[in-house]
């Protein structure tokens, strides 16, 4: 991606509104939300940072995106883990959110709700990926 006119790397905080804004009134397709904190156990000793990333910077964006360039599309990459635990079969875009590993299921749960308000209220071209954990060439057997 380096040296690639199109692309541009910014290290900054994703809950600075100034920042944040700026960015997006540059944007002309969409924005692809990444960013979080992540590791269960990490949530668990240090839940503030959870919630800042995964809350205040979800909503951050959404705020920019909203005000700035309404006309862009927003996806949220999530988790598959904001529906919780299930012994058997597979999850589906219907089933309910039931986090089971606060902060870090509970925040990005949050964080899908606000998307899914924003989206519906504010009339913003949004989605959301809840992914599952994947590594490696083929199924586990």
């Amino acid at each position: 991606m380096e040296g690639n006119e199109r692309y541009t790397f910014v290290k900054g905080d994703i809950t600075d509104y100034e920042l944040v804004s700026e960015l997006v009134k540059k944007v002309d397709g969409g924005v692809v939300h990444f960013a979080a904190e992540s590791h269960v156990d990490r949530s668990i000793s240090s839940p503030e940072h959870f919630l800042r990333s995964n809350v205040i910077g979800t909503y951050t964006l959404l705020e920019a995106v909203r005000r700035e360039n309404p006309e862009i599309r927003f996806v949220h990459i999530s988790t598959d883990e904001v529906y919780g635990d299930i012994l058997k079969g597979s999850f589906t875009e219907n089933d309910r959110l039931m986090p089971s590993s606060p902060p870090y299921s509970a925040t990005k749960a949050a964080s899908d709700t606000l998307v899914l308000g924003w989206a519906r209220t504010y009339d913003l071209n949004a989605s959301i990926t809840r992914c599952t954990n994947n590594y490696g060439p083929l199924p586990v057997p």
